[in-house]
């Protein structure tokens, strides 16, 4: 169906997603990261569209969810993933955004010390954690918006 037959059958604003070209990129990505990495897992950042029809092939395609919210980690789950098939990476955590993490059994992507300190006074912590790391490096595209540096 044409752009402007499915304006006028569905309106606009209106976002289409080709779930091929999704498929199609989602194995390039996989495809060239296991050819260095035979354990690669790939999770989406669900901050970047969190629509459900699109999660659901992201998850049946073999993906993961990365979430940074709340609101985030509840579409992960609506979507059908579960578990370690969530990864919640977020810098600021009240207690009960832990407990919610803790409780759906997501990995924790820990950004500060702190908030891991915070996490495993208020209960058990996951087997596995992970940690993201400042190496001091950073990059960006003026001095006022730089990732990675101090």
């Amino acid at each position: 169906m044409a752009v402007a037959e499915l304006a006028s059958v569905y309106g606009t604003p209106l976002y289409v997603i080709d779930a091929s070209r999704v498929r199609a990129n989602f194995a390039a990505i996989k495809t060239a990261f296991e050819r260095h990495y035979a354990n690669t897992k790939i999770y989406y950042a669900v901050k970047a569209n969190s629509n459900l029809a699109l999660l659901k092939l992201i998850r049946s395609l073999g993906g993961f969810a990365d979430v940074a919210s709340p609101g985030e980690l509840r579409a992960a789950q609506l979507a059908g993933f579960g578990g370690n098939g969530i990864l919640a990476t977020a810098n600021s955590l009240n207690d009960a955004e832990i407990a919610s993490i803790r409780e759906s059994g997501a990995l924790f992507n820990f950004d500060s010390l702190a908030i891991y300190e915070k996490a495993r006074r208020l209960g058990r912590l996951p087997e596995l954690v992970s940690f993201r790391v400042n190496p001091g490096i950073g990059a960006g595209h003026h001095e006022h918006c730089v990732t990675g540096s101090r």
